[in-house]
């Protein structure tokens, strides 16, 4: 394409003396051999999509099936993360007995661990639904899940009485975590100012 523009171009100059006229033709023939090349990329690109793809309708079944499919995947965790939610209440209640048994530091730690579970429990139903229902994915309320995670790791950490350095380790990995929170934070304000 490009030797055929430059003897069009030399034809179109040799043959026509005038500045103006000879600027008009080589303009239109710039045009012209434009849209050749775009009519030819074009159904070159077309040509090589239909080797790629089956078939147009097979193609959209298979997007349309696949997104039914993670959609009933999105409900199926829905459900299930409701049944564990489930599950943790009937363990905020076990530990709340152990305190009226007379065991009070045991229930007390363990009941607030369950407490931070299911708050994780909620916010991830909540991040789900939303997702269901078309919302953007929210990767701040993961963060705050192995955040809460952290949280009660220490609270068991100090009633099994762990050295210094577990408890040291998992202070260090709630403050990275804690940072990585607030610069993802940070992230996603300037992203919804744009």
């Amino acid at each position: 394409m490009n030797q055929i523009r430059h003897f069009l171009l030399n034809l179109v100059d040799s043959n026509y003396s005038d500045r103006e006229q000879r600027r008009i033709l080589r303009e239109a023939t710039e045009k012209m051999l434009d849209m050749n090349l775009d009519v030819m990329s074009t159904s070159y690109r077309e040509e090589e999509m239909k080797k790629v793809f089956v078939s147009r309708k097979v193609e959209s079944f298979l997007i349309k099936a696949t997104e039914r499919f993670t959609y009933g995947l999105n409900l199926a965790l829905v459900l299930a993360l409701a049944g564990v939610s489930l599950s943790v209440v009937a363990l905020f209640v076990w530990d709340i007995a152990h305190i009226f048994r007379g065991d009070m530091e045991k229930g007390i730690l363990s009941a607030l661990g369950e407490l931070l579970i299911l708050w994780m429990m909620i916010e991830l139903m909540d991040n789900e639904i939303k997702n269901l229902k078309g919302g953007r994915f929210n990767i701040l309320v993961f963060i705050g899940v192995i955040i809460v995670a952290m949280i009660r790791e220490i609270l068991i950490s100090t009633l099994r009485h762990d050295d210094l350095t577990t408890q040291a380790f998992l202070a260090g990995t709630l403050l990275i975590l804690g940072i990585v929170y607030y610069l993802v934070s940070l992230a996603q304000k300037e992203h919804q100012k744009v």
